[in-house]
């Protein structure tokens, strides 16, 4: 296992006034799991520098696949850090990763990552309320499982999970599989049932009771992951897992549901959601 030194490099690009005042930094977070760096895109509030004795929220933000970290360092991301108060950390997932510590594939080690090197490393450099009160994490398609994945098994690190579009079951999506990069992941399906069982957000689903988490969805109703996200709301509703699950009606499309125009809608409302959580500890949309 190597063990890196050294100071961590990092580049702020100061935001113009036309995008908002947010500051953006790129910097290499070291990963003993996977056994090297990993490019982050933190966001800035741009409170942060005028109020050096104010510890932030923040709010994890995974992209999906063929993304990278700087998906969510768009005009609304940036918004929403500077009007939420709460600083923005968004992970390269190496493309495909689905989020996952792989059963099959070592140097994928992504939940371990984001849930706690990732937690640590933030906390230890930035000025942020360290606990699951003033954190969230939310995600698009790939990072929209991501987001369920962690959130729900990690329910001590993470306070409010906002799923946009998630994948959160891609079984019954097989003709994608290969492209999306799940058989690297998951490994063969009808050799790993089982394992491709066990590692959809659903299965984890029905494990959670009532005041386990704070999830909202928000998914368009021409999107091709519409039916798995009804699939798990449907397992929380009759869980009794208080949750809000939000449909958009869409084009017709069904591809017009699955962009990053959507997604950057579908945030605006995830970012007010985490924003009300921050402020009054209660999870919703008032």
């Amino acid at each position: 296992m190597n063990v890196f030194r050294g100071l961590i490099s990092a580049v702020a690009v100061a935001l113009s006034a036309e995008v908002g005042a947010a500051v953006l930094e790129t910097v290499n977070v070291p990963s003993a799991a996977m056994g090297r760096e990993i490019s982050v895109t933190v966001m800035l509030p741009d409170a942060y520098g005028r109020n050096p004795d104010v510890r932030y929220p923040v709010v994890y933000m995974l992209h999906g696949a063929g993304d990278n970290h700087t998906t969510f360092a768009d005009e609304v991301g940036r918004k929403g850090v500077d009007e939420g108060g709460f600083i923005g950390v968004c992970p390269d997932g190496a493309g495909k990763s689905w989020w996952y510590d792989s059963p099959v594939n070592p140097k994928l080690k992504y939940e371990t990552f984001v849930a706690k090197e990732l937690v640590a490393w933030v906390d230890s450099r930035y000025r942020t309320r360290a606990n699951k009160e003033g954190r969230a994490i939310t995600g698009g398609s790939m990072g929209g499982h991501g987001a369920c994945w962690l959130g729900f098994r990690h329910q001590g690190t993470f306070g409010a999970i906002g799923n946009i579009y998630g994948g959160v079951d891609v079984r019954r999506h097989k003709n994608s599989w290969k492209v999306w990069g799940l058989l690297d992941c998951l490994g063969d399906y009808e050799a790993n049932k089982d394992v491709w069982t066990r590692h959809m957000c659903v299965t984890e689903a029905a494990k959670l009771r009532n005041g386990d988490v704070n999830l909202l969805t928000v998914v368009g109703t021409g999107d091709f992951f519409l039916e798995d996200n009804r699939q798990l709301h449907r397992i929380l509703t009759e869980n009794k897992v208080a949750h809000l699950h939000l449909e958009i009606r869409g084009e017709d499309d069904r591809r017009s549901c699955h962009t990053h125009p959507f997604r950057k809608k579908a945030a605006a409302i995830v970012f007010r959601y985490f924003r009300n959580y921050f402020t009054t500890g209660r999870a919703g949309l008032e």
